[in-house]
Formats: structure tokens, sequence, C-alpha cells
């Protein structure tokens, strides 16, 4: 008993404490990383499971095709936005669309992202207040399975577009943009089907494969894509 008081009265010996130190360490280095991963697949699922309600949206209302009830087709791209002929000249004008007339009832933040400011009202959404890239022109001989919205760290042009790897494995022109950079990646297809691409998924995806693709009638779709 007079030894257990002793002990306890020093207190931990200096070779005592570095090895609790080191114990704490190795657990954190190997618990962050699980945590960190844990977070990117949550906040991709959440952007996944919006993105899915953008296109539900804007592909079906009542039970109906959009291309015959309020929206006629996918947004066609134009230089300039004029709403009255569907054209719109980037993503921003078309959901700013999408909410104004009432096609979703969503508030701003719902386009955001991590790292991506919500707006404040319809006059302030700008290409910096949503995370998303979509394709222009779709139409109803578009594939279900087709993408047609994507986070905008991987950025496009036309939808024809050969993406070829660098050297490093990655894709040509995944950007070290927000919201996920090149740590992952969300893709919408015209049917609200979604996949979320993370970290090393990016390395080995074959992303010509995925957005080089044919219409109903065999004919390769090179639609423009439209700006944030």
């Amino acid at each position: 008993m007079t030894r257990l008081r002793n002990w306890i009265r020093r207190g931990f010996t200096l070779v005592e404490m570095l090895v609790v130190i080191t114990i704490i360490g190795i657990l954190m280095g190997l618990l962050v990383p699980q945590i960190s991963n844990a977070i990117l697949q949550a906040r991709l699922t959440g952007l996944m499971n919006n993105g899915k309600r953008i296109i539900e949206a804007v592909v079906q209302v009542g039970g109906e095709s959009v291309y015959t009830a309020r929206i006629v087709g996918f947004p066609k791209y134009s230089p300039t936005t004029v709403v009255t002929n569907n054209a719109f000249k980037n993503v921003a004008d078309y959901f700013r669309y999408l909410v104004t007339g009432e096609v979703m009832a969503v508030n701003w933040a719902f386009f955001t992202g991590p790292g991506v400011p919500p707006a404040t009202g319809a006059d302030t959404f700008t290409g910096t207040n949503h995370a998303w890239r979509m394709v222009a022109d779709v139409t109803e001989s578009y594939p279900e399975t087709a993408p047609v919205l994507w986070t905008k760290n991987l950025s496009l042009t036309t939808v024809g577009e050969n993406i070829t790897p660098r050297p490093n494995g990655l894709p040509q022109k995944l950007e070290d943009i927000q919201p996920f950079a090149t740590k992952g990646l969300v893709i919408v297809a015209k049917g609200a089907s979604a996949q979320k691409l993370v970290k090393d998924d990016l390395k080995i995806i074959a992303f010509t494969n995925i957005f080089t693709r044919a219409t109903l009638d065999g004919s390769v779709l090179t639609n423009r894509v439209l700006e944030p």
C-alpha cells in the first residue's frame, strides 16, 4: 500500500510520458485519415443527392416530360441568356430560372458545396454560389445514363472532349478548384442516377468513356457545357 502511494505521488516519468504521447500520435495517425475520408464521403453523398433532385426537377414535373410541360427541353447554350427561348449562357442563370420560375422550391444554399458560399438572393446568385457544371442542348434522344450534371472541379468545354490522363494518372482537366479539387467528383445522369468518385477512383476512371457517348441513333454528342 505504501509503495502504491509513493508511485502515485511521484507521477509519470519522462519516459512514460513520451511513450503515452507516442501511442496517442500513432492512434491519431490511424484515425485522422479515416475521419477525413468519412467527412468527404458524407459531403459527396449530400451533393450527389442534391444533384439528383436538380435533374429530377428538370426532367420530370408531375410525372410528365418537361419537354411538354414547364420547360421546353434542357437549356440551350447561348452567349446571352434569353429565358423566353430557354437559352442560357451559364449554369447560374439556369438555376436562377429554376427557382424564380418555381420549378424548384429550394433556397440558394441548396446549390452550394464545401467552400462554395451561398447567395443572399436571386440578384446575387452567380457562378461562385453553386458547385455545378451542366450540359446544354440535351434532348429526349439522350440516353438515360448519359451524364448531364457534375461538380465543377471537372472542367469541360464540350461533352465530346477527349480527356487524356496526365503523367500522374489524374484526368487532364480535373482542376484545383472548389468544391473538392482532386479529392472527389459527383456525376449525375439524365435519368437522375448518380455516382461519386473519390481520390484513387479519379486516377483509374475512364472519363473519355463516360463523356463521349452516342445518341439513340448512334451519332456522337458534342454539345456545349454551360460555364458556371
